[in-house]
């Protein structure tokens, strides 16, 4: 964003806006992943134990940074861990955040219909912002676990190739 001569002309970007952005970023860079309603869909019929499972599975695939905020001791650090959790389903919704077929998680540019041309964005919004207790509590059960970790790697961490570490 360029400054202006007067300041009250700033208007802060629409996350829609935010959105096209990253999309023309990661196209540009070849992370593509397709998207439709029924992607949308899935998504919407995850069961509660789904979404645990899900949680758990964005926990453990940022555990670096989660030990990292855990261990600077700040009373915050649980409500910062589940917010970027909360964030990452959100995005997950959309299309934008996935597993890859190696179980890596990414970001990708939609192809398809996003989610307010296929008419379900305030559904997506709905099932996210009810997931949150749920998120919540499953946070609170595993951080303690997610710190403890520490030993686990993966093979790629193990030969000190993961770029993602």
């Amino acid at each position: 964003m360029g400054s202006s001569d007067n300041d009250s002309d700033f208007r802060p970007p629409r996350p829609r806006d935010v959105i096209d952005e990253l999309e023309s970023l990661l196209a540009q860079s070849g992370h593509i992943a397709a998207v439709d309603e029924e992607y949308y869909r899935r998504f919407l019929a995850l069961t509660d134990s789904e979404i645990e499972q899900l949680t758990v599975a964005l926990l453990f695939s940022n555990r670096k940074a989660v030990r990292r905020t855990l261990a600077k001791k700040n009373p915050a650090a649980p409500q910062q861990i589940k917010n970027l959790v909360g964030d990452m389903l959100g995005a997950m919704s959309i299309g934008l955040l996935r597993f890859d077929e190696f179980g890596r998680l990414g970001f990708f540019s939609r192809i398809g219909p996003d989610p307010w041309e296929a008419g379900v964005a305030d559904a997506l919004q709905e099932k996210c912002t009810a997931t949150v207790p749920l998120v919540s509590r499953t946070v609170d059960r595993s951080l303690a676990w997610i710190d403890s970790v520490s030993g686990i790697q993966t093979e790629f961490d193990f030969k000190g190739q993961n770029p993602r570490s």
